[in-house]
């Protein structure tokens, strides 16, 4: 069984703009989503070095013509004590 931690680290920050690799980029801007992998790199979210060699899952819901939900998680939890803290 895989333990949820109680929260995320501080240092982890989304990027600014959305990349164009996400499933959250597709439907903002083309109104839907084009069939992709839920697991994306990391760095595609998160603005941290080296977060690159790891993947995060990725789900996102067009809940109006401008506004998207989208939920992050790492699969593997422990990645994270292998990121960099800044």
């Amino acid at each position: 069984m895989v333990q949820a931690r109680p929260c995320m680290p501080d240092f982890l920050h989304p990027h600014l703009d959305l990349n164009s690799e996400t499933q959250a980029f597709d439907l903002l801007y083309s109104g839907s989503s084009r069939p992709r992998s839920p697991k994306v790199r990391a760095d595609k979210w998160i603005n941290l070095r080296n977060t690159g060699d790891f993947s995060v899952s990725e789900d996102s819901i067009q809940i109006a013509n401008d506004a998207i939900i989208t939920l992050i998680w790492w699969k593997d939890a422990s990645q994270l004590d292998s990121l960099p803290s800044r």
